[in-house]
């Protein structure tokens, strides 16, 4: 009696860790988006006003050893940078300049690469400034890797938000952006 007692004790430390293990890999929140000081200063320090309209792209999810990656919602990572680009030039205000630069773009790809040793987040989208001819904006950050699937998801969460920073100031200091005037 006392066997078969010990025998489902056994079963109920193996199992029960995994099933804590398995619910948690959902339990990660897609980050919030945070203001960058830096894209801030950037953009008051343009000699043009920038407004943001809209960028398309289907693309929900990515994912990292398995694990799924995306916006909340069912958003799209289009709408995700979207917003961030707008987040930014309302804390940056407005100051009155003569000449305003609208901003769309297509996201191409949102890719994240979860390795053992490095990591990386790369995203390509094409922006157009006044209807302009699309420029590649192609962002490319590396995080850490690691051999636990649990720990390399966990920092390529950590590394998005710091990822969309970075894109959002390489689609500011592009010249056509800076220079108000859209590529031929």
């Amino acid at each position: 009696m006392q066997d078969k007692s010990e025998r489902k004790s056994a079963w109920q430390m193996l199992i029960l860790p995994i099933i804590a293990l398995v619910l948690s890999g959902c339990s990660v929140p897609f980050p919030v988006y945070s203001i960058s000081g830096e894209n801030v200063g950037l953009i008051r320090t343009l000699p043009v006003n920038v407004q943001v309209g809209e960028f398309r792209g289907s693309q929900k999810e990515v994912s990292c050893r398995l694990q799924p990656i995306g916006p909340e919602g069912n958003a799209t990572f289009a709408s995700y940078i979207q917003k961030a680009l707008r987040d930014e030039v309302l804390i940056a205000g407005n100051t009155p300049r003569p000449r305003t630069v609208q901003i769309t773009g297509t996201v191409k790809s949102v890719d994240v690469s979860c390795g053992i040793i490095t990591a990386s987040w790369t995203i390509d989208v094409d922006i157009s400034v006044n209807g302009g001819q699309p420029v590649l904006i192609r962002t490319v950050r590396t995080f850490d890797g690691n051999y636990e699937g649990g720990v390399v998801a966990t920092r390529a969460y950590q590394a998005f938000v710091p990822t969309i920073q970075q894109l959002v100031n390489e689609i500011l200091s592009n010249p056509a952006v800076q220079s108000g005037e859209p590529r031929a």
